[in-house]
């Protein structure tokens, strides 16, 4: 038999041996329903970290889609930690939803969440010049307009001392172009019912003219220009998409091309709405894109 050096055991002659690894914790912590800031009721963060003390490592901040209605951000939390297990600190943000806060509410609690991750960079063992925002679906959408609106009034006072800016952006499957999104039926006249009801994000229009310049402010290729700024962008969507149109994502790339500006765009085959769509392959890619530009 042979004795391998510093084992207090003989071992059987072709048996395999793991090292262990001690310079990491060995799984991620969780924080639970952290408050961030009270509007008419406390929005909570859902925090993922696998870090040791005193660590300052990049962060992303998440924006889970919901369709704009109230989100469940414990649900998909599991999808979120090989982020953390690659030494992402992950911050699951809250947002007020469209039935209760209409455009752009959702973006403002966006940016105030990246700002308070600045404000408790220390307490949380973040780097804040190190912070990226992500996304999907209408989390996508909220993600772009919060990483691509610096400089817009779709900020509060909360932590105001802190900038609400990120080094990149990644998109999956967000919509882009909301006139395209939603029906902009009608030249005048206020808004029937029967439309009212699947307009979400813009609940709160009363008139097509309001509609339109609501959709306006929310278009995320308004704020893509050559002279703007812009983090570099990561656009992930499934070719199958029947939610959020395929062509969503490809005119945002376009637009990012024509501007000049850093992106990358998966398409994944044969992927429908969240279906399909995050698989190993798809957390090498953004892990690879993060390694990049944080």
């Amino acid at each position: 038999m042979d004795t391998q050096k510093n084992f207090q055991y003989e071992y059987p002659i072709g048996i395999h041996t793991l090292y262990a690894d001690n310079t990491r914790p060995q799984h991620p912590d969780y924080y639970p329903d952290v408050v961030y800031v009270e509007r008419h009721r406390p929005l909570t963060l859902q925090i993922i970290r696998q870090s040791k003390e005193g660590e300052k490592n990049p962060a992303i901040v998440y924006i889970q889609g919901s369709g704009w209605h109230k989100q469940n951000l414990k649900q998909y939390l599991a999808k979120l930690v090989p982020y953390a297990r690659a030494g992402y600190v992950v911050v699951s943000a809250e947002y007020r939803y469209s039935e209760e806060a209409g455009f752009p509410a959702q973006i403002q609690d966006a940016r105030t969440a990246i700002r308070y991750v600045k404000a408790h960079a220390a307490e949380l063992g973040v780097d804040p010049e190190r912070i990226a925002i992500m996304g999907d679906s209408s989390g996508g959408h909220t993600a772009l307009m919060a990483g691509l609106a610096s400089g817009t009034p779709f900020d509060t006072p909360d932590y105001d001392q802190y900038t609400a800016d990120v080094r990149c952006i990644i998109d999956f499957y967000g919509p882009t172009d909301m006139s395209k999104m939603f029906a902009m039926e009608g030249k005048f006249g206020i808004i029937p019912s029967d439309v009212r009801k699947n307009l979400l994000l813009f609940e709160k229009a009363e008139t097509y003219e309001e509609l339109r310049k609501q959709a306006e402010l929310a278009n995320p290729l308004a704020y893509i220009t050559p002279e703007r700024p812009i983090p570099p962008m990561l656009i992930l969507h499934g070719d199958e998409d029947p939610v959020v149109p395929f062509q969503q994502s490809v005119i945002l790339y376009e637009k990012m091309r024509a501007c000049k500006k850093k992106v990358e765009f998966y398409n994944v085959a044969g992927a429908g709405h969240a279906i399909g769509i995050w698989i190993p392959d798809i957390d090498r890619v953004v892990l690879q894109f993060l390694r990049a530009h944080l």
